[in-house]
């Protein structure tokens, strides 16, 4: 009876399993988009199409099976695809629940570990040394060149913004100038803010003045970390195959892609950490003891924090007898120097005391207050740092590391500093796998799965290589590095930027390129005239022109020509631009629509005559009687703006009135739908961004007038824009 039970439930799993595991594309496919800054996510409903993909897969799922696991010689091969694929079960069970934030990492677990399995057992290759050194190199060039490109496609597109990647090349360009590390924003030396001495190792760079090239070597210098990681493997005895496959399951790491890609930040400073922890850790290992040291030296002035991390790192060598010795010069030197640079050096350049102690005002004012907050502040500090958010965070960052948790555990040391400040930090955008501050976890973890690879494969005999060979029939060390191979593939696709993926702004592609429309704009302001712009505008007048990027709560005042941005969030750009607008020091004197955004140049009057502001053309007062007349009402959502349309001569008439005095300003995206199944969408701002919303009395009426070729046959307004509070409008 327990026979036939078990034949009955083995033969059940080989019809059930090829469907479960034909179960992970279906449901990737039905993610519309994954918002790794607010840890939600949008699904779309499953399509023909998408059950279509999931049943070819689930054929060639079984033709996999029968190909490959009948030739396991000594063991019926059933009994083999049970082993192997247990845990396809739990993937199973996913099913059964909603799909949200939280549950993707243990969705993309169970699959992996299936998977994993599976090909450990299905594919085998031999390769030499020298070969596959070669094939992580070339993959970490084409990464790094595909990297590059989207991150200067982006900047191209008014996607990147100058925060981050602006001040750094900023800061380089300045010292070329003989301004050493000055920065506009900072009104002095960088090196007060962020202490990054390292990167003057990126001045030949910066001596071509060219920031595509810039953005580009920041990619090459992640996807470096495909060949270091593939050469220090070697150097603890790995075969060359695992070798190979630990350096390209670096580049499939999502937080590695969205380095890689960086759309929003461009380069960090901390990209120049990739290739030299990896670095330090593969030559002090193949026992390149100076070479070790001097890398970490380079790498103390890269960021100011890094210390911590190695004083986590020496304390660990001093848990291993014959590098205690190396661990305290470790620890002692990188805390001592780190202490100084955050206590005297780094207020001393500004001061000033040390200023990213904003990022924590829940737990101090100051770096003692800070350090004494489990102490001081238990509820905040740990009430905080095992959040909800934090959690789903850490679920995705360690999913594709579970072997370094049961078999290197020691080295979740030298990753705690850092992973302690991304959590306790205040911002909604830090706890996810989208940016840089997840780069030295990412790191440290990469490092402690190869260390744990290369424990299982050289101690077959160990207890944690005796229980992962009892739960998966296989040769622990090969398994461990697939897992994370495959692992970190699955989860890219959910977490990864990557264009057309779930976790990409999918505007970006839509957008168009802005480079002909600030030809416009370059007529206008000479080379070498000082410009203040905004975050995304400020990337084209990089060189060009002295440069003051504007920011709300910036130093500097403006220069006397300012272009920004309207209708982007955040900055407050918007609040700027209807301060100008107010005030008849500064003209108006170009306007350009790109896509759903806005851009204008202001210039300050010099001559003490005052710019009029006339009101244009478009804005008329219209009594409630007559208002009837301006056609069919459209929906828009906001209880103070009423808005209509009609068709008169071949030209779609658009109507919006202000119903009550408005805080706010308006901008509008029409979308018109056509006959043939064509669409195209429209963006305005309310009195052609010349008269905005909030100046408008009651009564006051915007006449929006598109020509057309055709009639449309649905016109829907997707969007009205509210940019700017009440208390905004004067900053």
């Amino acid at each position: 009876m327990k026979e036939k039970l078990i034949r009955a439930v083995k033969g059940a799993m080989l019809i059930l399993l090829p469907l479960i595991a034909a179960g992970f594309p279906a449901r990737f496919f039905s993610l519309e988009y994954v918002d790794q800054r607010y840890h939600t996510l949008t699904v779309l409903s499953l399509s023909g199409w998408m059950i279509g993909c999931a049943l070819i897969l689930m054929i060639l799922v079984i033709a996999g099976e029968v190909l490959f696991l009948k030739r396991v010689r000594g063991r019926e091969w059933s009994n083999r695809l049970f082993s192997c694929n247990w845990l396809l079960f739990f993937w199973g069970l996913a099913w059964i629940f909603p799909l949200n934030y939280a549950i993707l990492p243990f969705y993309v677990f169970c699959g992996a570990w299936s998977f994993a399995n599976f090909l450990a057992e299905a594919v085998s290759f031999s390769i030499s040394r020298k070969k596959a050194l070669a094939i992580a190199g070339v993959s970490a060039l084409i990464a790094g060149i595909a990297g590059g490109a989207w991150q200067v496609y982006s900047l191209h597109h008014l996607g990147m913004q100058w925060f981050d990647w602006g001040h750094f090349y900023e800061v380089l360009t300045n010292t070329l100038k003989g301004r050493f590390f000055y920065l506009d924003l900072e009104q002095g030396c960088f090196l007060a803010s962020r202490f990054c001495i390292s990167l003057l190792v990126l001045l030949p760079v910066a001596m071509t003045h060219s920031a595509e090239l810039f953005l580009l070597s920041g990619a090459l210098l992640v996807a470096s970390g495909a060949l270091v990681v593939a050469w220090s493997a070697g150097k603890l005895r790995l075969p060359p195959d695992m070798a190979l496959i630990c350096g390209v399951g670096f580049l499939l790491l999502p937080g590695t892609i969205n380095m890689l890609l960086a759309q929003l930040d461009g380069f960090h400073e901390v990209f120049l950490m990739v290739p030299v922890l990896f670095g330090a850790w593969g030559c002090y290992r193949a026992g390149k003891r100076k070479l070790a040291a001097a890398l970490w030296i380079f790498s103390l002035g890269i960021r100011e924090t890094f210390g911590f991390m190695w004083v986590m790192w020496g304390i660990m060598l001093i848990f291993d007898r014959e590098k205690r010795r190396d661990g305290i010069i470790l620890a002692v030197v990188s805390g001592v120097w780190t202490v100084l640079l955050l206590t005297v050096i780094m207020p001393a350049l500004s001061n000033h005391d040390y200023v990213h102690t904003v990022f924590f005002p829940h737990l101090g004012s100051s770096l003692g207050e800070i350090a004494l907050s489990p102490l001081l502040k238990p509820e905040l500090f740990w009430g905080g740092l095992f959040s909800f958010r934090n959690l789903e965070f850490w679920a995705g960052l360690f999913l594709p590391f579970v072997f370094v948790l049961a078999v290197q555990p020691r080295y979740l040391l030298p990753l705690l500093p850092d992973l302690l400040m991304i959590s306790q930090d205040f911002r909604f955008d830090t706890q996810n796998l989208l940016r840089h501050y997840q780069i030295v976890p990412l790191l440290v973890l990469t490092i402690g799965a190869v260390e744990s690879a290369a424990y299982l494969y050289h101690h077959p005999e160990s207890r944690p290589a005796r229980f992962l060979r009892k739960i998966t029939g296989l040769f622990p060390g090969k398994f461990a590095s697939l897992y994370m191979v495959v692992s970190g593939a699955l989860l890219s696709c959910c977490f990864a930027q990557i264009p057309l993926f779930p976790a990409s702004d999918p505007r970006l592609l839509q957008w168009q390129d802005v480079r002909g429309v600030m030809d416009d704009f370059y007529a206008l302001i000479p080379p070498g005239t000082p410009v203040t712009a905004g975050v995304k505008v400020a990337s084209f007048f990089a060189d060009r022109n002295e440069l003051n990027v504007y920011w709300q709560n910036g130093k500097s005042e403006p220069f006397d020509q300012v272009i920004v941005e309207s209708f982007m969030a955040g900055f407050g750009e918007n609040a700027l631009r209807l301060k100008l607008l107010r005030s008849e020091e500064w003209e108006l004197k170009h306007s350009a629509y790109i896509d759903d955004r806005l851009l204008q140049l202001f210039i300050r009057r010099k001559d003490g005559a005052k710019a009029g502001r006339k009101i244009p053309e478009s804005v008329i007062r219209v009594t409630d009687k007559d208002w009837q007349e301006y056609g069919n009402t459209m929906s828009v959502g906001v209880p103070q703006l009423e808005m209509k349309g009609k068709i008169i001569r071949k030209n779609l008439l658009l109507s919006a009135r202000i119903k009550e005095k408005t805080t706010f300003d308006l901008g509008f995206q029409v979308e018109l739908q056509f006959k043939d199944g064509t669409h195209v969408e429209y963006f305005r701002s309310f009195g052609d961004g010349v008269f905005p919303a909030c100046f408008a009395e009651a009564g006051t009426v915007w006449l929006w007038v598109i020509p057309l070729d055709k009639p449309p046959v649905l016109c829907r307004v997707n969007g009205v824009i509210l940019p700017v509070k009440a208390d905004d409008i004067f900053l």
